[in-house]
């Protein structure tokens, strides 16, 4: 593993790495930006980078071929998104598919029809006064003012999903790192100098004098609890650049690169069940005076998220910025569908007006009759308002369609991870 990653060290410091696509699908890519592949902790190994695609799309997807990344097969391929599109790796098929949105229904058209003619008053003089006389009526029960009617169905979206939640990664304060007998000294060294994102593996003299795996606090994948992991080669003599903390920049880290370039470090989280897989990318910043900081020290037997060691001035340790920690996630997957909700019928409660009476000195008439004297009145017309339409069906991700242009995806981001 570790003469595999010092040849494409070598090959990177040439330029970067780029491979051509496959040659059988109308779509077709090449591969830059590596970094791996290396282990991930167990059998298999993890490697990053991005494609661009030229060409235009094939039912069905291209095929990625696993050599081009250094593996010689793929348990795993995690996909970005770009141009509109999402892209999903078929395990079954060895194939990458594209998707992108699909609509809904609309719901229906409401179409108002008005007939009549304009309002006319008559007299119109402001000078006239009409009369209205009221005669006297019995009581009578009052008609009920409401109606039943059902509410437009709106369309809504399903909320976003928290897809990963960083998790915290504690620097632990010890006042003399280098007398711990477990403590080493840590360093990054550029695997991929020169591209466009600058990623780095660590390295230490661990007490142990073998590889160790260290873990971080606990963040989350779509709700499931997931800590990462970060990978640290054994080395009498590390090679790379050492890493200090700056704890007047809020404990960030920092190095002094020989590409005057910050460097990332992957870290891939701990897999939850029924998820997708994630990681996150930990940047060390580019600081030519990084050693004017505290060195940052790595603690090969120490507890979960107590592994990297460093002298606080405060003697109270600290953390690596949030914004320093950059998250890594699947995005998209076949049979995502959006679901819309649908409004119930508003039923009207009530009962009826009580009933009422006027007082008055004379009979009262069952049958009342109001007279307006002076002044006439015709009636404007009428609305009437007809709904066309059906309910609003959900919608899901649809494949993108035979001979689209592929050639504005110039940066689709992977993971993929494998033997």
């Amino acid at each position: 593993m570790r003469f595999i990653s010092k040849l494409m060290l070598v090959a990177c410091l040439i330029g970067t790495l780029v491979f051509p696509g496959s040659a059988f699908a109308t779509t077709t890519y090449s591969v830059a930006g590596l970094n791996g592949p290396y282990s991930d902790g167990g059998f298999a190994k993890q490697v990053s980078g991005y494609m661009t695609l030229s060409g235009t799309y094939t039912t069905g997807g291209f095929t990625f071929t696993p050599r081009v990344v250094g593996l010689s097969h793929i348990d795993q391929l995690v996909l970005g998104g770009e141009d509109g599109m999402v892209f999903v790796w078929s395990r079954s098929t060895g194939k990458v598919l594209a998707y992108r949105s699909g609509g809904f229904t609309p719901a229906g058209t409401v179409a108002s029809t008005f007939t009549g003619t304009p309002d006319t008053i008559s007299p119109t003089a402001s000078s006239d006064t009409p009369t209205i006389t009221v005669t006297n009526a019995d009581a009578s029960a009052g008609t009920p003012a409401g109606t039943n009617a059902a509410s437009a169905v709106l369309p809504t979206y399903i909320p976003d999903w928290t897809a990963v939640v960083k998790p915290v990664i504690t620097l632990t304060h010890a006042a003399d790192p280098s007398d711990a007998g477990t403590d080493g000294p840590l360093y990054v060294v550029e695997a991929l100098a020169g591209a466009s994102a600058n990623c780095g593996s660590l390295e230490s003299t661990c007490a142990s004098a073998a590889d160790v795996i260290g873990e971080t606090a606990d963040g989350s994948i779509w709700g499931g609890a997931s800590s990462a992991r970060f990978f640290v080669t054994h080395s009498a003599a590390p090679g790379g650049v050492q890493i200090y903390v700056n704890e007047s920049e809020s404990d960030q880290l920092e190095c002094v690169s020989p590409t005057a370039e910050d460097v990332f470090v992957v870290m891939p989280m701990e897999a939850v069940a029924g998820a997708p897989r994630a990681s996150v990318a930990v940047r060390i910043h580019h600081s030519a005076t990084a050693a004017s900081g505290a060195p940052l020290y790595f603690n090969d037997n120490g507890a979960a998220d107590a592994q990297l060691v460093f002298t606080d001035t405060g003697a109270v340790g600290g953390v690596i910025p949030a914004a320093d920690i950059l998250p890594l996630v699947e995005v998209g997957t076949t049979g995502l569908v959006a679901g819309f909700g649908e409004a119930a019928a508003q039923a009207f409660t009530g009962s009826a007006m009580g009933n009422h009476s006027h007082a008055n000195t004379a009979s009262l008439d069952s049958a009342p009759t109001i007279t307006v004297t002076g002044a006439s009145y015709t009636p404007a017309g009428s609305v009437a308002s007809t709904f066309t339409g059906s309910a609003v069906s959900a919608a899901s991700l649809a494949e993108v369609e035979n001979g689209v242009s592929m050639s504005g995806v110039t940066r689709l981001e992977f993971i993929a991870i494998g033997q």
